[in-house]
């Protein structure tokens, strides 16, 4: 069974937004392996920007992440540049950015742990379980 413990919200929100883009990249990688070399599959993070998708939320979670889109958001045009770039960027180039993590408008390496052996059987794990669950449920 899994334990789950008590976390603050602010925790909790740069947790998720700390996995999220990890499995991002293993998806991104191992849909790249399994189609043609004509097909380019990137991983495009346009970072926190400003925007009217968090308008529902309230209170003092609203405060919170208020205050932290305050401080470090970008404008919703400089987060949707990054979008662009992920879809013209390195034309007759394609290799420099096929199967890569695009941030601030150009590719950017990733966590070692991304990289590394427990990485990489991660990625291959996530996809498998990932594919039998979609097949599950049809």
């Amino acid at each position: 069974m899994l334990k789950v413990r008590y976390m603050s919200f602010i925790h909790l929100a740069f947790s998720l937004t700390t996995c999220n883009p990890v499995f991002n990249i293993f998806f991104t990688r191992e849909l790249q392996k399994l189609l043609s070399t004509r097909i380019t599959v990137n991983s495009i993070d346009p970072g926190l920007c400003v925007s009217e998708l968090r308008r529902n939320i309230t209170g003092e979670r609203a405060v919170a992440l208020q205050a932290v889109v305050d401080s470090i958001a970008y404008t919703s045009e400089e987060g949707g540049r990054s979008l662009v770039y992920g879809l013209v960027a390195e034309q007759g180039n394609e290799e420099a950015v096929r199967g890569k993590y695009l941030s601030l408008m150009k590719s950017t390496e990733t966590s070692p742990f991304t990289n590394s052996k427990d990485g990489m059987h991660v990625q291959t794990k996530l996809w498998v379980r990932s594919l039998s669950t979609c097949i599950e449920r049809g």
